[in-house]
């Protein structure tokens, strides 16, 4: 990839490649490249979040779980997922 611009509310824009190593040293990210955010505690968000790429969720899933709220369809595009707890099921959308 190439430089790329961070906006945190009215601050900004920070630049960092993504190609570069994170020179941390406390070693904690050893090995990754710099990234919009980086963290090694919890990120927690209240309203929606666009992903623009790949959403890796890492752990077992004793550690690491995705909750979807309960809705009784998608009004989402092809592919959206919703759990419909009327009958407790996982949908994908397919129009």
């Amino acid at each position: 990839m190439a430089e790329k611009k961070i906006y945190i509310g009215s601050f900004g824009p920070a630049l960092y490649d993504d190609t570069n190593d994170i020179d941390d040293v406390d070693g904690d990210f050893a090995g990754k490249t710099h990234s919009g955010l980086v963290t090694n505690g919890n990120a927690d968000v209240e309203g929606d979040v666009d992903i623009g790429g790949d959403l890796d969720v890492t752990g077992s899933i004793e550690s690491s779980e995705i909750r979807l709220i309960p809705k009784a369809s998608s009004s989402g595009a092809e592919g959206t997922m919703f759990y419909d707890s009327d009958d407790d099921h996982v949908y994908v959308a397919t129009e």
